[in-house]
């Protein structure tokens, strides 16, 4: 009986990694693009990663996943010349347990639109705005000298050594921001998690902290006007503004 009771396990647990197994099928695409790009990334589902690579031209590698090659070859990805730039999107039948992950390659001097239904988004060192969102995962950015604007339903999110304007979201997880610069109005903010920011030698903002759960640090000499909240200035303030907001989570404020 007991035998009998192994077997049949055995077979119940085979079918079922059977069930969830998935198949990866790469296809790879190349679109001529102009001078300062627009590049535009629409995912239902899957990780993106992006990096600074030849100019004149978008290559990507689509690493399409499904339950048969059949099924994975068969999904509905597009990379096509969208006026002097590039679009690249995944959409199909919600009803397959299917998902891309885009590897791009763009001109440094690309502008960025980046979405996906769920996964994470990897970001280079471009030289333009970008704006990424998710609807879950982490968002990761590291040597961007533009605008930033990023959104994640729920995840990490990290950026390093970046310079210009920041306006970052997530609706649960930490921020930890590495700011050579900033400039303009920026914004951090989320529903639940720590944030950690730590500034350049000649950083010069206004700052203004609030925390709903959690306390307020820094070594910047800025003086609390609570355990949950905090104004000051470093520098002379004269590039810009830092508001900063978390639901639950301590804020944490240094020198690079």
């Amino acid at each position: 009986m007991k035998m009998m009771q192994v077997v049949v396990l055995a077979a119940l647990t085979a079918g079922c990694l059977d069930a969830y197994a998935r198949v990866i099928e790469t296809t790879h695409h190349e679109v001529a693009v102009g001078a300062a790009p627009q590049v535009t990334v629409d995912s239902r589902g899957g990780g993106i990663e992006i990096a600074p690579g030849p100019a004149g031209k978008v290559t990507v590698e689509a690493r399409r996943a499904a339950a048969t090659r059949e099924q994975a070859l068969a999904l509905d990805v597009k990379v096509v010349k969208d006026g002097s730039g590039a679009r690249i999107t995944f959409d199909g039948d919600k009803r397959l347990d299917a998902s891309v992950e885009f590897i791009i390659r763009a001109p440094a001097d690309s502008r960025l639109e980046l979405s996906t239904g769920g996964g994470g988004i990897q970001v280079g060192a471009f030289t333009a705005p970008a704006s990424a969102r998710t609807g879950g995962g982490g968002i990761r950015v590291d040597g961007l000298k533009g605008d930033l604007h990023r959104r994640a339903g729920g995840g990490a999110i990290h950026v390093e050594r970046t310079e210009g304007k920041l306006e970052v979201e997530t609706g649960g997880g930490a921020i930890n921001v590495t700011a050579a610069r900033l400039r303009g109005d920026n914004r951090l903010s989320t529903g639940g998690g720590g944030i950690n920011c730590s500034f350049g030698p000649d950083t010069r903002l206004s700052i203004e902290a609030t925390t709903g759960g959690g306390s307020i640090a820094n070594n910047l000499g800025l003086k609390s006007q609570s355990r949950q909240h905090l104004t000051g200035t470093i520098g002379d303030g004269k590039d810009g503004t830092l508001r900063i907001r978390t639901g639950g989570g301590g804020i944490n404020l240094e020198r690079m």
